[in-house]
């Protein structure tokens, strides 16, 4: 789909023009030509490239899991909706279907115009209802690019583009993780427009060094996760995927400098999914086009505090009945509901916050907290499974004190505390409740 020495071709052996079937040999002469005002053609001489097609045993196709490695990986989606399909009537039983399926923790939507981000969070939520205390968080940047996550979105901001397009940055609080994850939901122009996708990810890249320094909308503190997704509409030169990997920005002088997006002088990765049941890597498909499939889509992060798990883009005409029944799917699913394939990849953090390994299941004493994100006065509720001394506190990721909330003895009985969080700065804790029985853990968000 970009500049490249190489090249993938794929040959369908039959066709049927008119219903009638024609099948190509096994030998075949290609010719390769610039259908443009004195275009290079290839080979020069009469006669074309010859191939013969191998009648041996093919490789077997890439590996992937369809569902989570482990149940506590991060399921990231990347999803080109087409215009607002996701609302369109003739197509929500197939993205319902999809969703249902994959059940993705974060949603990186593309695409969706005449939508809010609450519309969109609404929607996912009637196809994937939340459990107990939880919900579908939202935030959104103009004019289509939207986050849509399990977990709590911080901050938000968009990024500014050319000819008034724009990408999204969001501050997403992750749980478990010491440091809250960067991810850019992102849509750069598309076609021929090569200038125009180069300025939008150099300033992809310029707000990602910002917030790696401690500036702009959202600064982040190091070590953080960054993810970059969306339909790239990488379709001509190679530079604009380079400048994202390695933060070699084209335009320094209104930019900045080049920088290493990862840590250590590290380069961001790409998961490069292959496509289900079949042996290439597209993201965009439409039969009815004259463009050939393409891989469109990306998933790229941060090497340095993400494992990838598992990947694969979702192409259902390519998958068994068997796996599709036993998904709830529909051969034709993911064609109609996009002509852009939905993208999966599965992490698993690198940087487990300390006292995640302490951590006792919370659910036993019911432990809650409302709101959280916490602003204002927030309400602090669980169930004491003893007469006996107790003690609340406030301790940052790294397991340090901040501030003790109460000690003393309570009844064994459901209790509620009051907490005012506007005294503490903004950010992500940990609410430690130790019994007489077990020390607890609940992760708290404070915004102002």
């Amino acid at each position: 789909t970009i500049t490249s020495n190489t090249f993938e071709i794929a040959i369908k052996p039959t066709i049927s023009p008119n219903g009638n079937n024609v099948s190509i040999g096994s030998s075949i002469k290609m010719v390769f030509k610039d259908n443009s005002s004195n275009g290079d053609i290839s080979p020069s001489t009469s006669g074309g490239i010859t191939y013969t097609m191998s009648e041996g045993q093919q490789l077997p196709l890439p590996s992937y899991s369809f569902d989570k490695p482990e149940n506590s990986d991060l399921r990231i989606i990347s999803y080109n909706v087409e215009r607002d399909g996701f609302f369109a009537s003739n197509r929500e039983s197939s993205y319902k279907r999809i969703l249902q399926a994959v059940q993705p923790d974060i949603i990186g939507f593309q695409e969706i115009y005449d939508n809010t981000s609450k519309q969109i969070a609404d929607q996912v939520e009637s196809m994937l209802p939340s459990g107990s205390g939880e919900q579908w968080y939202y935030a959104g940047a103009e004019p289509d690019c939207h986050a849509i996550s399990r977990y709590p979105i911080l901050k938000s901001a968009k990024i500014e583009g050319s000819g008034g397009s724009g990408n999204g940055a969001f501050l997403v609080n992750i749980p478990d993780s010491e440091n809250d994850m960067l991810l850019i939901v992102a849509h750069p122009p598309c076609c021929n427009n090569n200038t125009g996708r180069q300025i939008e990810v150099d300033l992809i890249m310029k707000f990602i060094r910002d917030a790696k320094d401690g500036k702009g909308p959202i600064p982040i503190e190091e070590g953080a996760p960054i993810m970059i997704v969306g339909d790239m509409n990488f379709v001509g030169d190679a530079n604009q995927l380079e400048t994202l990997l390695t933060g070699d920005i084209a335009n320094e002088t209104s930019y900045g400098p080049d920088f290493s997006p990862d840590r250590n002088g590290s380069n961001l990765l790409d998961s490069k999914p292959h496509t289900t049941g079949l042996p290439f890597s597209y993201t965009w498909y439409s039969e009815s086009s004259a463009f050939s499939p393409g891989k469109l889509d990306y998933i790229l992060y941060s090497g340095s505090n993400l494992t990838l798990d598992n990947t694969y883009t979702l192409f259902t005409p390519g998958l068994s009945q068997e796996n599709l029944n036993a998904h709830g799917l529909q051969s034709n699913d993911a064609i109609i509901a996009s002509d852009h394939l939905p993208v999966i990849a599965d992490f698993t953090l690198k940087n487990k916050a300390v006292n995640s390994i302490e951590k006792s299941d919370d659910n036993l004493i019911g432990l809650h907290i409302n709101p959280n994100p916490s602003y204002g006065t927030t309400d602090i509720t669980f169930n004491n499974p003893k007469n006996a001394n107790i003690s609340i506190q406030l301790i940052n990721l790294n397991g340090r004190l901040i501030d003790t909330i109460y000690e003393g003895k309570l009844s064994n009985s459901k209790q509620a505390i009051s907490l005012d969080v506007t005294v503490y700065p903004a950010g992500s804790y940990f609410l430690k409740v130790a019994t007489a029985e077990a020390i607890y853990y609940k992760k708290m968000n404070v915004i102002h």
